[in-house]
């Protein structure tokens, strides 16, 4: 955000779904049985261990970006359309 002209305190959040992803992103330690992981996995920790990323848990109910990506039905999806259009109040709030 720095290189746009933007400055921002703390570190960017990313939600996710998936505790295993999380514990990836998290655990800075080997393991044998995630050698198979592509090196990008390397770089999101190395941003997590510098500060620059953190990554949290988010349940599925409450993943905005699903919209976007899956299809959901109507009440979920009306949910979500209430919630990013400002329209409702978000029930999905922290």
């Amino acid at each position: 955000l720095d290189e746009l002209g933007y400055t921002q305190d703390g570190a960017t959040v990313i939600n996710e779904d998936n505790k295993a992803c999380i514990d990836l992103a998290n655990n800075p330690k080997y393991q044998r049985r995630t050698k198979h992981i592509k090196i990008r996995w390397h770089a999101i920790r190395q941003h997590v261990a510098n500060g620059d990323i953190e990554v949290q848990s988010c349940p599925s109910e409450r993943m905005l970006a699903d919209g976007f990506t899956k299809p959901l039905g109507r009440t979920r999806f009306e949910e979500h359309l209430l919630t990013l259009t400002g329209h409702e109040d978000p029930k999905f709030e922290n």
